[in-house]
This record gives structure tokens, C-alpha cells and sequence, in this order.
């Protein structure tokens, strides 16, 4: 994929530059890299900006925003984010919000923020466009999206409910697994394990988290194995097992810092 892109830089072919770019930027992440990641991310960027296409301009946006989150660029990200909805919206005015993945990406950002009644509002719209025009994958997402948006008011407001976010999750699951994405897949099982885990429902997520490790295991996938170790870590420490929340805790600081995984660094801080 480096080479190609070499090549198509060479020849100064920018819309191919500007998808092998993203792609690496993706693939990237998904080893852990998050640095080579961001890179790549800005490049798909700078050689989509040389095309006369809207939707690669607007498209690869997302891919650089989606890497600068994950790194813990937050603000950097959410102006990204935002300039690519706004080129959507004027190209397809009848879209309001980015969609499909490109809106999963957008609302895993505003949750991270605890923006769940912004993202409700999204994904509310999202998932009607998502059951009438797009695929199995993409309304999988945002039941996904809808899930955790769900199981965050559950959490922050205090109700004690999470039989919305349940049953958004297992759809989800359910969807991706149908789906075959097994990246997001893992990170679905990570989220629905955090919701048993709020309930107290210990051998539902620790299935959950153990499937989660398996498949990160498999593919290679650092990113997820961090957020396994900081899932299984919240789970012992709410079962009173300090010293293997601990050591838990210790490798997932350990592989943010390997990775530049620092989007988790306050979530590491929390339990320090």
C-alpha cells in the first residue's frame, strides 16, 4: 500500500493518493499506530483537496478527524468533523448529519464528550436513512451509536434503565456479527460488556470481554485490546478484585502509551 501510494503521488493521480492514504490511515489504526495514523490521515487530506471531487474532500475529512480522535486531538477532530458535514449538507441538503460510518465516527467523538442527547438526535434520523438506503453494516452502527448514547443517559442521569441501551447493543451485535465486521464487532461487545458491568451482570461481560479479546487478539488489533484491559479492569474493580484491576490497568497505560492511544489517557487517570 506504501508503494502504491508512492506511485500514485508520482504520477499525480490524487484521488487514488487520497484513498490509499486512507486506507493506510484506517489499517494503521487498527495495528496500533496511532502517530502513522494521523499522518497518513492528513495526507489523504492534502491530496483529496487537489481533486475536484466533494465527496473525496468531504469523506477522507472524517478518516484524518477519526485518527486525531483517537490520538486525543479532540478539538483538531470536531473542526474536521464538522467541515465535512457542512460540505455534505451542501451537496445533499437532504442529509443533514453525516451518516454510516462517517457518522458513527462523528458521534463516537460527541460521546466521548458526553454530548448522548446531541447523538440521540443524530442517530434518530441517521438510522431511518441507514434501514431505507444503505446496508446491514450501517444501521448496525448506529444501533451501536444509539446503544451507548442510551446506557451514557442511563449512567449520568441517575435512572438505573438500561433496557434501552440493551437492547440497542444486542442489536448491534447481533447486526455485526450478520455483517462479518469483525473490528467493529469487537468494540460492540466492549460497549454491551460495560453496560452488564453497570448492572452488575459480571458473566455477561466477562463473556463479552472475553470474545472482545479474542478477536482483537486475532486481528492484530492493539487499539482494542486496550480498551479489553480498561473494560476488564472496570469489571474486577467493581467485583472487588483490586489486584487484578490493577495489573489490568497497568497494561492498558502501558499500550496507550506504545500506541499514542491517548484518547483513554483520562480514563487511565481515573484509576490512578
Amino acid at each position: 500500500m506504501k508503494a502504491s501510494l508512492e506511485m500514485e503521488v508520482n504520477r499525480e493521480y490524487w484521488e487514488g493518493a487520497a484513498t490509499i492514504a486512507s486506507n493506510l490511515s484506517d489499517l494503521m489504526l487498527t495495528l496500533g499506530e496511532v502517530n502513522e495514523a494521523v499522518m497518513y490521515g492528513g495526507w489523504s487530506v492534502t491530496h483529496a483537496d487537489r481533486t475536484d471531487d466533494w465527496q473525496v474532500k468531504m469523506m477522507f475529512r472524517t478518516t484524518h478527524a477519526d485518527a486525531l480522535h483517537q490520538s486525543g486531538r479532540l478539538e483538531e477532530a470536531e473542526v474536521l468533523f464538522r467541515e465535512a458535514e457542512a460540505m455534505q449538507r451542501e451537496r445533499q441538503p437532504e442529509y443533514s448529519f453525516l451518516y454510516s460510518l462517517l457518522g458513527y465516527r462523528f458521534c463516537d467523538l460527541l460521546l466521548g464528550r458526553a454530548a448522548y442527547q446531541e447523538v440521540m438526535e443524530r442517530v434518530e434520523k441517521t438510522i431511518e436513512w441507514a434501514k431505507q438506503y444503505f446496508g446491514l453494516l450501517d444501521v448496525a452502527l448506529d444501533n451501536l451509536t444509539h446503544g451507548r448514547a442510551w446506557m451514557m443517559q442511563a449512567e449520568k442521569e441517575g435512572t438505573g434503565d438500561f433496557s434501552r441501551a440493551f437492547d440497542y447493543l444486542d442489536r448491534a451485535v447481533e447486526g455485526l456479527r450478520e455483517s462479518g465486521d469483525q473490528d467493529m464487532l469487537a468494540l460492540a461487545l466492549i460497549k454491551r460488556a460495560a453496560c452488564s458491568r453497570l448492572q452488575s451482570l459480571f458473566p455477561r461481560a466477562w463473556e463479552d470481554i472475553n470474545e472482545a479479546k479474542e478477536i482483537a487478539e486475532l486481528g492484530d488489533m492493539k487499539l482494542h485490546l486496550v480498551d479489553y484491559h480498561l473494560e476488564a479492569g472496570r469489571v474486577c474493580s467493581a467485583e472487588n478484585k483490586s489486584d487484578e484491576a490493577n495489573e489490568h490497568f497497568k497494561t492498558a497505560k502501558k499500550m496507550i502509551e506504545e500506541t499514542g492511544y491517548h484518547r483513554r489517557d483520562s480514563e487511565i487517570m481515573n484509576y490512578e
